[in-house]
């Protein structure tokens, strides 16, 4: 457990939940974790505060530090091991946070889990007896970590020792045995595998299906155990081993922050005369934020009702868009752009069209923004109220590490040419500067202010700096990656086809599987 400040707890300090996950730059749904157990915590009203963060995504785990209003703040990491990531991403990230912040342990490697793993592999065997079949607990793993492997061989002893299952076997993507290995030590006909990992994403969809050629019937693949609803008991669980004191009933559901009941006041124009306020209402007051078009009338829950759609369809009939009224479709819905390809970027100037969410309530207006922009209305408020802190682009790369170090020497002018290239897409302006004494000429036009070079941008500085590459091209190859879109249809659940790889093989190719941020 790393702790950046402590302070001692009493009755009228408020205490926060930030749950961060990896996030990617390549898979639509691996935030989709993060946000769901975040959203089910806030539900459970036993925090003043919860908020998803993403260390590859929208919103970063800084963004996040910068805007949270609780005094003691508990960020639990949503990875399934120790390793890279928990035992050096994290700490950097935290280490020059003023206030007080705790991490905890990882969700993964505690002991509860390993009930989860059982759970996982039961339901994907139906009405099968274990006892005839093997286990297999499948986790990244990798040589330049031993810890990474730690919590599957925790998992597995565990389970073996309860003796369900014929046979348990541990297996990775990344070291040995490697997953092709498990049929070889499958003493029985069948073999169901659980992945250890936080996300139905590319490990669990792609690279254990491939290393297995899951086509054969004997074989089951689980869901991803980082998926499983009731890992939100284990969050809370680290959360309270650190020093919370998570309650039920603790704040009033959807009561809204100062950040946006600013927010509201100004989407109905609050600075103008009271009467001239209610005749626009009755007409509708239509505001822009980033590229959605907001309108705000009289009537529904609260007094008014929202309408959000993407500002180029305004002048379109309704019955052209398809409509929505639950919040918790956004970003399924704007995950992809018109043309099928990923955002990875929540901000990117690239919001698909035809859609419109109605009938909203200013809970339901709230959660649908936050949605589409994780954090911006916060940050837009912190900018409003001058109490957003910066970080330059100097400052932020030099303490990044593993493979995004480089970024860290990229040319002044290179940094304004990503600038150029990468901001411009964005509906953020940026409030930083290229280091301590030389601002960042690049003017943007937006709407909600950027504190500090995002994941987006580091990445792209990254391949700049590394190769000598345009900076165009860097920024095209982070913003529409090379995966194929598998995941087209809103909230569908598809395999993704992959070419099997021969089942004796044990490590994964590097290439496979890139993380990010690793080492």
């Amino acid at each position: 457990m790393t702790t950046v400040t402590a302070s001692d707890v009493d009755g009228d300090t408020t205490q926060g939940l930030v749950l961060v996950g990896h996030g990617s730059h390549r898979n639509p749904w691996s935030e989709a974790p993060v946000r769901d157990h975040a959203r089910r915590l806030r539900a459970w009203s036993a925090f003043d505060e919860v908020r998803a963060a993403l260390l590859f995504g929208d919103p970063s785990l800084r963004d996040v530090l910068r805007t949270v209003a609780a005094d003691d703040v508990y960020v639990v990491p949503l990875f399934m091991s120790a390793g890279f990531f928990v035992d050096e991403v994290l700490p950097r990230e935290l280490a020059d946070w003023s206030g007080t912040v705790t991490c905890t342990d990882p969700v993964g490697t505690h002991d509860a889990v390993t009930d989860l793993v059982v759970s996982r592999a039961m339901a994907a065997l139906d009405d099968a007896d274990p006892a005839e079949v093997t286990l297999g607990v499948v986790g990244h793993g990798t040589s330049r970590n031993p810890d990474s492997a730690d919590a599957v061989r925790g998992h597995v002893e565990r389970i073996r020792d309860d003796g369900r299952f014929a046979a348990v076997r541990s297996a990775f993507l990344d070291d040995d045995p490697g997953v092709g290995t498990l049929f070889d030590r499958t003493p029985t006909d069948r073999l169901v595998v659980v992945p250890l990992f936080a996300a139905d994403g590319l490990h669990s969809r792609r690279d254990v299906h491939a290393a297995l050629a899951t086509a054969d019937d004997r074989v089951q693949v689980a869901d991803a155990v980082g998926t499983d609803p009731n890992l939100a008991v284990v969050v809370v669980d680290r959360a309270t081993a650190a020093g919370a004191t998570a309650r039920p009933h603790r704040t009033v559901p959807n009561r809204p922050t100062d950040a946006e009941r600013a927010f509201l006041a100004w989407l109905e124009r609050g600075d103008d005369p009271p009467d001239e306020r209610y005749r626009a209402l009755v007409a509708g007051v239509e505001r822009t934020f980033g590229e959605l078009a907001v309108r705000t009338s009289l009537g529904g829950p609260g007094g008014r009702e929202y309408a959000v759609r993407h500002r180029a369809d305004r002048e379109r009939p309704p019955g052209a868009l398809v409509t929505f009224d639950d919040p918790t479709v956004a970003r399924r819905v704007t995950k992809l752009t018109d043309h099928g390809h990923y955002r990875p970027l929540a901000t990117a100037r690239s919001l698909p069209t035809g859609w419109a969410m109605t009938g909203l309530g200013p809970a339901a207006l709230l959660r649908t923004l936050d949605a589409i922009y994780p954090g911006a209305i916060r940050l837009w408020h912190r900018e409003r109220t001058g109490d957003l802190s910066v970080t330059d682009y100097e400052t932020a790369t030099a303490r990044r590490t593993g493979r995004l170090a480089v970024a860290a020497d990229l040319e002044p002018d290179d940094v304004t040419a990503v600038a150029d290239a990468c901001c411009r897409r964005c509906i953020k302006t940026p409030t930083w500067d290229a280091s301590p004494d030389r601002p960042l000429d690049v003017t943007v036009d937006g709407d909600v202010p950027c504190p500090e070079p995002c994941s987006v941008f580091v990445e792209a500085a990254a391949t700049v700096a590394r190769s000598g590459s345009d900076a165009n091209a860097a920024v095209d190859s982070v913003l529409a990656p090379d995966e194929p879109a598998w995941w087209r249809a809103v909230g569908a659940s598809v395999t993704p086809t992959a070419t099997p790889t021969r089942r004796t093989t044990g490590r994964t190719a590097e290439s496979d599987h890139r993380t990010e941020d690793k080492p």
